[in-house]
């Protein structure tokens, strides 16, 4: 039982509710606009009909579900979810949402199949990395509509890397650079980081409709730059 009254959610089913409402907006709107409306409105934009049914309709949390369909609970939660937002988007930290050990290695979680997934351009004929060398660790995991994750088998996690394999999550090797923001435990040998996925994209177009699968993805078509502790590092794509 969560403190506060007769309520019946907990903090975590808070947080679940309003990571699942922003990255639902964030489809519509971007990441960026996203955040703009929901500090603007203190997380109220967040509050939309289509969202909400979404939620209930692909049950992705039992607590949650039984709350907004019970009049004594359901204002209570929304209100709470739009101010965790609001919160995290204040302190420009990220909404990742809950991570379950029985998927993060499957590639897709459960409700990612839900969406559509584009045909994946071809990769760059060749990428080049300048200021120093990237390891290549752990498995994608798609999780649409939030944000993307990779599952590791060491809490040992570098702040950038290529993800060794990204088959089981996109359908074929695809090469991806993730950048670290933080690591969570999922089981005695699993971990999973979030972050985001620096991918190579031939147009604007492709990244766009990668951006509907991975929505915490950065595209681009020459190159991604990254500065560190070890220097600026930088990935070229050749695409010729």
């Amino acid at each position: 039982m969560a403190e506060g009254g007769n309520q019946v959610f907990s903090q975590a089913d808070v947080h679940e509710l309003a990571t699942w409402l922003f990255w639902l907006r964030v489809r519509s709107v971007g990441v960026a606009a996203c955040k703009t409306e929901v500090i603007e409105s203190h997380g109220v934009s967040l509050l939309i009909r289509e969202n909400l049914e979404f939620v209930l309709r692909a049950d992705v949390n039992r607590k949650v579900g039984e709350c907004l369909t019970d009049p004594a609970h359901a204002q209570e939660l929304v209100t709470k979810a739009a101010a965790e937002a609001f919160a995290y988007c204040s302190g420009d930290a990220n909404l990742n949402g809950m991570v379950y050990a029985d998927e993060a290695t499957g590639g897709r979680d459960l409700f990612a199949g839900r969406f559509p997934y584009p045909d994946l351009p071809v990769a760059p004929i060749n990428i080049e990395v300048v200021g120093a060398s990237i390891p290549t660790m752990g498995q994608l995991l798609v999780r649409t509509p939030l944000p993307a994750a990779v599952a590791v088998r060491t809490a040992e996690v570098p702040p950038l890397f290529w993800v060794r394999d990204t088959t089981a999550a996109l359908g074929k090797a695809y090469p991806v650079l993730f950048m670290k923001t933080g690591v969570a435990q999922l089981a005695q040998d699993l971990w999973c980081v979030h972050g985001y996925c620096n991918i190579p994209v031939p147009t604007l177009d492709w990244g766009d409709r990668f951006s509907l699968v991975i929505p915490n993805g950065m595209f681009s078509l020459e190159r991604h730059v990254f500065t560190g502790d070890a220097g600026i590092i930088e990935a070229r794509y050749d695409w010729r």
